[in-house]
This record gives C-alpha cells, sequence and structure tokens, in this order.
C-alpha cells in the first residue's frame, strides 16, 4: 500500500508562550471580577451624634429658667419619669437576638406614635458586646428618634429613648427651643459650582477612569504582565528581524 506522504510545513515560532496568554488572560478575568465585587461591598462611614453622659456632663452650669433635662435626673426621679421599657443585653447570641428583635418592635411603635410619654432603657451587662450597641443606635437612627442618650455614669451602662407629648403653645410666653435634641441645628453649606465647570470635569473623569483603574492594586499586576508580554514580543520580532537582515 502506498502512502501519500504529508507535505511538509514549516511551524513558526510563538511570540511567546501560549500558557503565559493564558494565565494573562485569566489574571484578567479575576482582576476584573475582584472590582465588581469590590464596587458591590463600599464601605461606608456614619457619624452618631447621640448623646452621652458622663460623670461631669450635668455639673456644667445650666440656665436656671431651662427645666432639667432628662439625662440629669436623679434615678430615683428619672424612674418615675416615664413608663419604661425594660430590656438587657447579656451578650449571649440567642437570648440577645430575640432582646433586639423586642426592642425593634418598641422602637416602631414610638416611630408610629410619637406623641406620647413612653420611654425604653437597655441594660448593658459586662457581657454585652459593641455590635449590640451599634445596631441600636443605627435602629434608632432609621427610626428618626431625636431624644435618646447613653448614660455611661453608672454601672451598667443604659441607653434611653423616651417620647413625649407636644406642650401646648402658650400665646403670652415667648417661643422656647428644645435643648435636647441630639445632632446639630446648624445650617448645611452648598457651595455654588458653575454648571458647566461640572460637566467638564465629568467628562474628564469619564476619560481617566480607565487610566485610574490602572493605579489600583487589583490591576496593577495584570498590566504590568501585559508590558511584559509586549516588551518580550517586541525584543523577539527584532532579534527575528535582524537576522533575517
Amino acid at each position: 500500500m502506498h502512502y501519500l506522504p504529508f507535505p511538509r510545513r514549516r511551524y513558526r515560532e510563538l511570540f511567546f508562550p501560549p500558557g503565559l496568554l493564558a494565565l494573562a488572560g485569566l489574571l484578567w478575568l479575576g482582576c476584573v471580577t475582584v472590582v465588581d465585587i469590590k464596587k458591590s461591598t463600599t464601605q461606608y462611614s456614619v457619624v452618631e451624634n447621640a448623646q452621652i453622659k458622663s460623670i461631669d456632663w450635668c455639673q456644667q452650669p445650666m440656665d436656671k429658667s431651662q427645666p432639667i433635662i432628662p439625662p440629669c435626673l436623679p434615678s430615683a426621679v428619672l424612674a418615675q419619669f416615664r413608663q419604661w421599657y425594660s430590656f438587657s443585653l447579656i451578650g449571649n447570641t440567642l437570648p440577645d437576638y430575640f432582646t433586639l428583635q423586642h426592642i425593634q418592635i418598641i422602637v416602631q411603635q414610638f416611630q408610629q406614635e410619637p406623641n406620647l410619654d413612653r420611654g425604653m432603657q437597655v441594660h448593658f451587662a459586662a457581657g454585652a458586646n459593641y455590635a449590640n450597641l451599634v445596631h441600636l443606635l443605627d435602629l434608632l437612627d432609621q427610626a428618626k428618634a431625636q431624644k435618646h442618650w447613653l448614660d455611661l455614669s453608672h454601672e451598667p451602662a443604659m441607653l434611653y429613648c423616651i417620647t413625649e407629648k407636644p406642650k401646648p403653645i402658650d400665646p403670652n410666653q415667648p417661643l422656647a427651643t428644645d435643648n435636647f435634641i441630639c445632632g446639630t441645628k446648624s445650617g448645611i453649606v452648598i457651595l455654588n459650582t458653575p454648571t458647566h465647570q461640572v460637566a467638564l470635569l465629568d467628562r474628564l473623569q469619564e476619560q481617566l477612569r480607565f487610566f485610574r483603574r490602572l493605579l489600583f492594586s487589583e490591576w496593577r499586576n495584570t498590566a504590568l504582565i501585559w508590558l511584559l508580554i509586549t516588551a518580550l514580543s517586541t525584543w523577539k520580532l527584532r532579534q527575528q528581524w535582524r537576522t533575517a537582515s
């Protein structure tokens, strides 16, 4: 039997190994995925303006014409100041979970009916964790509970939240400002930036977005590999051109 010979083929050498190209592609795919995950898990910083009662906080001179604010009331008077909903956080995961769920229900009731004289106090035992405190402060902030304070002058530490009936307005008395509202009444200064400058900056940032990504740690290694492959290919092309000439 006669076999036809296969034509000889001249194989050209690749500019770089195939495995290196595949590795660069996998690195690029991984970096794109990491950047997307990083965008979806952006961390935010929140500043909580809660009233904190320290040992010498209520010893500062106050206006005698104004009533004593609730954080500075004696313990016996404060116990009769409201009909309190009392809770305790002990640092045990399962009991604290059900306690926080009950507290959330009470806070929602306060939010729905803010014009009643009610109050809530939460005891933090020695084993309570800081995450529960942050969770409670965030819960009160979402419910827009403006009158709450944290008592650190006694042990255990306690978090108070109150609601009250609106006081009737006496036309013969000047309007008094409430001196117990968490947060600030300062105005927010808004800088007036010309519209065309804002549009120009937006277009410039859009054009430079790709180059800004190269500065991130997720893209830096991939960009260096691309530059290395390009330099290696250029060097081999130059060597082949010199050999041919």
